[in-house]
């Protein structure tokens, strides 16, 4: 399956999600349509998922491993946990506030059913673009670097088209006509290196700021880069060099420029391991030495005697043609033998390698049963000795049969290619023959203007070629520095050889010559490459053998035990030059050596330091006492008087803290083996989990329920046999873990009991039987999970290993947003019963305040039914609002006008009030009455929501307010839950106040950063990166407009309208 596919599905996914979330006024049929679609989603992240699982099994298969297969299976887990989990979720949300509209088309348990369907769907799309910028990501870093390799590569063409110019006998004033062209040509490719390489760093800045807060720092890395090793500005240089015809100069940056590309193009290429990265170049390095072996062939056969010959062009055009016809045989013939002998040679050299290595192989594990077998007399282990005795008998049969088959198949070999080669070369002589009679009969009558002959241009050819492969030589050795030092070092002594069979090659003197100084540089070139051929397959021979595992704090111990065994060789050294100073009686040269004394110490004191922050106490110790001698010394020294016992003494003391750091080098490097084997036992334990969660629920649907019938006997066979699989597969990993963690044996032992039990239950038809011990064997293989994380947790730390996300406190910081979650979905219930409580009341208060309106515009002579009327009308609106608090206040002034309106004081009070009206009293009463209700509504509604989000406010705050909780959890979930700390904040300010509106608008914002939080979350519990402001920008831009828009816009130009 093609990534392209994925992608298209991941998008097809996201825009089917976004459409999903426009829930109206949330008819009965809407939400059917909702939840047919949301299931829809659900099926096709399922799909998606198992066309993930067949990549990482092709992956599997072919023995790929690396950043990309890390990527997808993290992808693969999101996806996982949302179409089981939360997509499952929200069908039921969707479902049951389906069910509740059915029975009340304005239900307030429906709507906060669909509120906390919406915000699930935020935190699925919030999920799901994070695996689409991920994929985005690793796709646009692959062509990015492929894009700066080619670059590096046409880099390098135009490199060497200036170097062989600039070799040749170019003289910048006055170039010939093909220089001038070839001088153009290069120009013109410089400038659109220089354009292309612009771009290229554009695109960079932009995939670089689109993973910021990545733990995938590729691209500032090679931005970074970039800028150091000042690429634009060297690349811009070549142009004017080239301009200005300076070609040594240009060549210069050329290098410079094409050497950074590639280093780029290797910083944006996927993480490799440095047995990857040696495997890499062995490939290389057998490909230089094809192609110098084809160089030194091709040298051996230059000869003079083709050197002269005569211009054809001077020959009549009829022979011209002729000898064109003849030529093009001969050269037909000789690219016939060419080609065939080349396929020959090479088909021989792969069998012949194959035959080498088989015969290493053989010959490498004889010594290794050897080895072992020595070992084993040693402990007098007869069942050990006679066991290796009999696998040693076995190699060496082996050995014997495959030099055997080698001696037969090397003799099969050479008389096939001699065979071949004898009429090959029948062939071309043929040919040949014909031209030279042709070309003798026409040299007869047209003898001047000699060429250069063919061996000429062909040694000019091949001293290009050699060039060319002396740069790349020199560049690979480059990349080996840091993996393999001194693997590094013996390519590089193939370089000068290679430089000066160039400069051979091109001298002014004949070919013959030309070949003698040649050929041994080139040969002697080959054996320092063969030498670093084998010496770097020996490094990746024992890299596979023993698993390495980078640690930063091994380096730095490294590092000190080098920099104490030099401070020893100082020591050393300006002990015997002081002794033999005081041999000499030189009283003035051992008080100069106070000074270097005093430099020594200086060092010490350096390293002791060190050793102290490292937390190696005893070697700090000895390198104090070091310290304390040279002092001692140098000052003996100062006054004339050599110290040799001081020297001495200090000498010792550093031989006791390179002890010291030895033992504590190689107890790291136990414990970093150890951590390889958690991490194994670790990523063999999660798929086991993942299958026994899958059987649970298998089990769980194929228990009978009331009125079903009995379960399916083959179905419950099928369930037993996967458990007795998953049974075997626990028991194996339980021996394989007890060496490494008793704890995780155990349970992993405790797990495999239960599993059999289940797979009995299962095979007897009782799956009801079966699940109890299936949950608690699923609970024991988690408790043997976190085991072996916490170990490997501890290991890291102790290995100076940071890392990013601690498992623990995600998981915390997932159960407190899980638990918050469900407060404010308790909180919105509440709020949305008194959102529709309060809607009636509006209603209601809105008949009353156009009744009272009414008798006002009847009875304009009376003030206070006019304040009556205001004050009502405004309570109406308050209340459409959701602001209790105000409507409250509003029908206080009401109560207070109406009751002024009613005074028997008031003259001619009532006059004019038509019938049916209403009375004043009567007005008041019914106020009195909504009054009574909205007090009821402000006190146990509204106000009562403020619990609830109190509670989920309560369950972040160790989260936001805990240093070392923070700092394990991604930026991006930090930022949301502060963002939902502030919401809930106001939420139940509001709600205290009865402002439900307000209140309501909150508990979305609210709710919708904790599902970003909890999507940041899982998505660092799946090991996926985060890019910045992706979650901060989701979440502010549409909680504010789907939650606060809503909720105030529609209620206030409602009001208003009819008001």
């Amino acid at each position: 399956m093609k990534l392209q596919s994925i992608h298209h599905l991941f998008v097809a996914l996201i825009l089917s999600l976004l459409l999903t979330n426009s829930f109206g006024a949330f008819p009965q049929n809407s939400l059917l349509n909702q939840e047919r679609k949301q299931q829809r989603i659900k099926d096709s992240t399922e799909r998606t998922g198992e066309q993930l699982d067949s990549l990482i099994d092709e992956f599997n298969r072919n023995g790929l491993a690396g950043s990309d297969l890390e990527v997808i299976k993290a992808i693969r887990t999101v996806l996982g946990n949302l179409s089981k989990e939360q997509m499952k979720e929200i069908v039921g949300l969707l479902n049951g506030a389906r069910e509740d509209t059915l029975q009340d088309i304005n239900s307030p348990a429906a709507s906060a059913k669909i509120l906390t369907a919406f915000a699930g769907q935020k935190g699925v799309i919030v999920q799901l673009r994070r695996i689409l910028l991920e994929y985005q990501s690793q796709v646009a870093l692959f062509d990015l670097a492929r894009f700066v390799k080619e670059l590096g590569d046409r880099q390098t063409s135009n490199l060497h088209e200036a170097i062989t110019l600039s070799s040749s006998n170019f003289v910048p004033g006055s170039p010939t006509r093909s220089e001038e062209i070839s001088i153009q040509l290069q120009y013109t490719e410089q400038e659109a290196l220089a354009g292309e390489v612009s771009s290229i760093l554009k695109r960079l800045s932009q995939i670089a700021e689109m993973t910021k807060g990545s733990p995938d720092q590729r691209p500032n890395k090679a931005q970074q880069h970039a800028s150091d090793s000042r690429l634009s500005e060297n690349i811009l240089k070549a142009i004017d060099e080239i301009k200005g015809k300076r070609l040594m100069s240009a060549v210069s940056f050329e290098k410079t420029s094409r050497d950074s590309l590639w280093k780029m193009a290797k910083i944006l290429e996927a993480e490799k391991g440095e047995l990857e990265q040696m495997v890499e170049a062995l490939e290389k390095l057998e490909n230089i030495i094809d192609k110098e072996t084809e160089i030194r062939k091709s040298t051996e056969k230059l000869s003079e005697k083709n050197q002269e010959k005569l211009e054809k062009e001077k020959f009549p055009e009829h022979i011209r043609r002729r000898i064109d016809q003849l030529e093009k045989a001969v050269k037909f013939r000789e690219f016939e033998r060419g080609e065939r002998m080349e396929e020959l040679e090479e088909m021989e050299k792969i069998e012949q390698n194959a035959l080498d290595s088989q015969e290493k192989i053989f010959e490498n594990e004889i010594e290794k049963k050897k080895s072992q077998l020595t070992d084993a007399k040693e402990t007098n282990n007869d069942a050990l000795i006679k066991n290796l005795e009999n696998q040693l008998k076995q190699r060496e049969r082996q050995l014997e049969r495959a030099e055997q088959n080698k001696e037969r198949r090397t003799k099969q070999l050479a008389a096939e290619l001699e065979r071949e080669n004898k009429v090959l070369n029948s062939r071309v002589e043929q040919a040949t023959k014909r031209l030279e009679q042709a070309f003798d009969q026409a040299s007869k009558q047209y003898v001047e203007n000699r060429l250069r002959t063919e061996a000429e241009n062909k040694s000019l050819e091949l001293a290009k070629k050699q060039g060319e492969l002396a740069d790349l030589t020199d560049f690979l050795a480059d990349e080996l520095s840091e993996v393999a030092p001194s693997i590094s070092e013996a390519i590089k002594k193939s370089t000068p050889e290679m430089q000066a069979a160039r400069d051979a090659l091109k001298e002014n003197s004949s070919i013959d010559e030309r070949r003698d100084k040649a050929l041994p540089r080139e040969v002697t070139a080959l054996e320092n490459l063969d030498e670093a051929r084998n010496a770097l397959i020996d490094k990746i021979s024992e890299s596979e053998a023993i698993a390495e595992v980078p640690s930063e704090k091994i380096q730095e111990l490294e590092d000190l035990l080098a920099e104490v065994k030099e401070i020893r060789k100082e020591e050393e050294e300006l002990k015997s030059i002081t002794k033999e100073a005081a041999d000499n009686t030189n009283i003035e040269k051992i008080q100069e050596k106070s000074a270097d004394q005093a430099e020594i110490e200086g060092k010490t004191a350096e390293a002791t330091s060190t050793a102290s922050e490292q937390e190696l106490t005893e070697a700090a110790a000895s390198l104090a006492e070091a310290m304390a001698a040279m002092a001692e010394a140098g000052a003996d020294l100062a006054a004339g008087e050599n110290s040799p016992d001081a020297q001495q003494n200090a000498i010792n003391k550093l031989a006791d803290a390179e002890e010291a750091i030895s033992e504590e080098i190689e107890k790291l490097k136990d414990a970093a083996q150890e951590l390889a084997n958690l991490n194994d036992l670790i990523e063999k334990l999660e798929p086991i989990i993942e299958e026994q969660k899958d059987l649970n629920e298998s089990t769980a649907e194929s228990i009978p329920q009331d009125g079903e019938d009995k379960i399916n006997t083959e179905d419950s066979n099928q369930l037993a046999d996967a458990q007795k699989d998953l049974q075997e597969q626990t028991n194996e990993l339980a021996k394989e873990a007890s060496s490494t963690s008793e704890k995780a044996s155990n349970e992993l032992s405790e797990a495999s009991d239960k599993q059999s039990t289940a797979s009995d239950d299962l095979a007897s038809g009782e799956p009801a039987s079966a699940a109890p011990d299936q949950s608690a064997a699923l609970n024991d293989l988690n408790e043997a999970k976190a085991a072996l994380e916490k170990q490997a947790s501890e290991l890291a730390e102790a290995l100076g290993q940071e890392s990013i996300n601690d498992p623990s406190a995600l998981s915390e910081a997932a159960a407190a947003i899980a638990e918050a979650q469900a407060s404010v979905s308790e909180a919105q219930e509440q709020l949305a019963a008194a959102e529709s409580a309060a809607n009636e009341l509006a209603e209601r208060q809105k008949i009353l305040a156009e009744a009272v309106g009414e008798a006002s515009t009847n009875s304009p002579v009376d003030p206070a039914l006019a304040q009556a009327a205001i004050a009502t009308e405004i309570a109406a609106k308050e209340l459409s609002f959701g602001d209790l608090k105000g409507a409250l206040e509003q029908m206080e002034n009401a109560q207070n006008a109406l009751s002024e309106a009613q005074d028997p004081s008031g003259e001619g009070q009532g006059e004019g009030q038509g019938e049916g009206q209403g009375t004043p009293n009567e007005f008041q009463d019914e106020q009195r009455a909504i009054q009574e209700l909205t007090e009821q509504l402000a006190n146990a509604g509204v106000s009562a929501a403020s619990a609830p989000l109190g509670q989920a406010s309560d369950a972040i705050s160790p989260i936001t307010n805990n240093a070392q909780s923070s700092n394990a959890l991604p930026p991006s979930a930090l930022s949301a839950l502060s963002q939902a700390q502030g919401a809930l904040g106001e939420a139940q300010n509001s709600a205290s106040s009865g402002q439900g509106s307000p209140a309501q608008g909150s508990s979305e914002q609210a709710a919708a950063s904790l599902s970003e939080a909890a999507a940041a979350v899982a998505l660092a519990q799946a090991g996926l990166g985060e890019g910045q402001g992706e979650g901060q920008g989701e979440g502010q831009g549409e909680g504010q407009g789907e939650g606060q828009g809503e909720g105030q816009g529609e209620g206030q130009g409602e009001g208003q309208g009819e008001g």
